[in-house]
């Protein structure tokens, strides 16, 4: 009994395993540190299987099974930082071999694991500083203007802009380091004056959120002069739909090319006067439906107006 217990254990202790500990270190978000290698082998002539088992989702070995003669095998032994935040981690790969017997032996190989953080915070930049539009009360709405914004430190940046006012919109609203928003005007309602707002881009984790950026409207009024401007009456087919709500009416200055609505009607009226066309000016028009629900239509058939 006790030779036969000698022969197992000589069986079951036969690998050498080399090294029997690994340590790695990576950075958060950064790229995966290089895969490290351990090599095995055995005492005796028996050819016998193995495979390999992980203890972490982070960690991982390959091949992940073979057999063993009188050659030594090589394995590589790879980490995954990814989502992993800063800290130290620990695992094991254990090496199974199936013995003549039908047990099973095993030899494990500690891997240790650094995460530091990713260095430097991302930081916004944003270009211009500021944003200023000019306009007329009743005119057409004047030209966007494009934010720019970039990552000017570290890390990822995932940003995001809003602003406080209703004549102002921005599209896009979030983006992800290098970008660009439009910012647009409506004049639609806005009488003569200064109107002031503020742009914010925000971004968590950035050591400079929020950046503000002031946007200032100077609207003039219109020129009381018949020389200097003029109007246009705009007719329509009514529609015919049971949840009509209203129309919109659009305009630009290039065919089929338009902001903002500048009128927004409710009910079944089918005439507008477009007032404050400066002379000089091509303009175009077209109208659209909308119904109870907000669903808007197509762009009706464009006309167009010369101011002289």
């Amino acid at each position: 009994m006790n030779a036969a217990f000698g022969l197992i254990s000589t069986e079951t202790f036969a690998l050498v395993v080399n090294p029997t500990s690994l340590s790695f270190s990576g950075i958060q978000g950064g790229a995966n540190p290089a895969p490290q290698s351990v090599t095995f082998y055995k005492k005796n002539r028996r050819e016998k299987s193995w495979s390999i088992s992980t203890s972490a989702a982070w960690l991982s070995a390959a091949p992940s099974s073979g057999t063993l003669a009188t050659e030594t095998d090589t394995l590589l032994v790879s980490v995954n930082t990814t989502g992993l935040t800063a800290g130290s981690y620990a695992g094991r790969v254990t090496i199974a071999v199936t013995q003549r017997d039908g047990r099973i032996s095993t030899n494990h190989v500690s891997v240790a694991l650094t995460v530091t953080s990713g260095g430097a915070s991302p930081t916004i930049g944003v270009n211009p500083i500021s944003l200023s539009f000019s306009g007329t009360a009743g005119g057409v709405n004047p030209t966007a203007k494009t934010l720019s914004i970039a990552n000017t430190g570290g890390g990822t940046l995932s940003w995001s802009v809003s602003d406080n006012a209703a004549w102002l919109s921005l599209s896009p609203t979030s983006g992800i380091n290098s970008g660009l928003t439009t910012a647009a005007v409506n004049l639609a309602g806005l009488t003569a004056g200064t109107y002031t707002a503020t742009v914010s881009v925000a971004a968590a984790g950035a050591t400079n959120t929020p950046q503000l950026i002031p946007v200032t409207l100077t609207v003039a009024s219109p020129t009381s002069t018949s020389s200097a401007t003029s109007s246009a009456t705009l007719t329509w087919n009514a529609n015919t739909e049971g949840d009509l709500a209203g129309y919109k009416v659009y305009r630009g200055t290039s065919p089929e090319t338009y902001g903002a609505p500048i009128a927004t009607l409710q009910g079944n009226i089918t005439s507008y006067v477009a007032t404050g066309l400066e002379i000089g000016t091509t303009y175009y028009f077209a109208v659209t439906a909308y119904d109870t629900a907000g669903n808007e239509s197509l762009y009706s058939n464009e006309v167009s107006k010369s101011i002289y």
